[in-house]
């Protein structure tokens, strides 16, 4: 059986102050989420069993995104980034792959690189968002579901348990 693959060309990263009129960052070069990270309190106690330590899971940290990509210094929403950071705001953000799958957060700009110059190469950009609150993800029209895993809140049509 062959792999399914998809190139990252023609995903998006889209924001927007109201959460209803989102705009595309463009030339984006990348984009990363840094990853889910839960966090564990540790329960070991006189009473534990064995030797081995006892954690509590209590809390999700979903991390950042991380983005970069060539300037265009006359972009609307690349000049407007810096006022969002500015402004303390909470932004919406939708990241759009080629199938369609869309990763959708409330989040806010935690680290802004306006532009990056070198001699040679043309001028970057680059930043980072803070991801507050939960993640969701919504599978694209390409038949893909979601397996082995869940995001707190979100189930997707036709869900399938890879657990039991």
């Amino acid at each position: 059986m062959s792999s399914t693959v998809y190139m990252g060309r023609g995903s998006k990263l889209q924001i927007s102050a109201d959460g209803i009129n989102f705009l595309t960052v463009a030339q984006l070069q990348k984009f990363a989420f840094s990853g889910l990270k839960t966090v564990l309190v540790d329960t070991t106690n006189l009473r534990s069993p064995g030797n081995a330590k006892e954690n509590l899971p209590v809390q999700v940290d979903s991390g950042e995104v991380t983005f970069s990509g060539v300037l265009n210094p006359h972009d609307a929403v690349a000049l407007d980034i810096p006022s969002l950071q500015f402004g303390l705001a909470q932004i919406s953000v939708k990241i759009i792959v080629p199938d369609g799958t869309t990763y959708s957060f409330m989040g806010s700009i935690s680290e802004y690189v306006p532009v990056a110059v070198e001699y040679s190469k043309a001028l970057t950009f680059s930043g980072k968002i803070n991801i507050s609150g939960a993640l969701t993800i919504i599978p694209g029209s390409t038949g893909m579901t979601a397996r082995g895993f869940q995001v707190p809140g979100f189930q997707s049509p036709g869900f399938q348990s890879a657990i039991g």
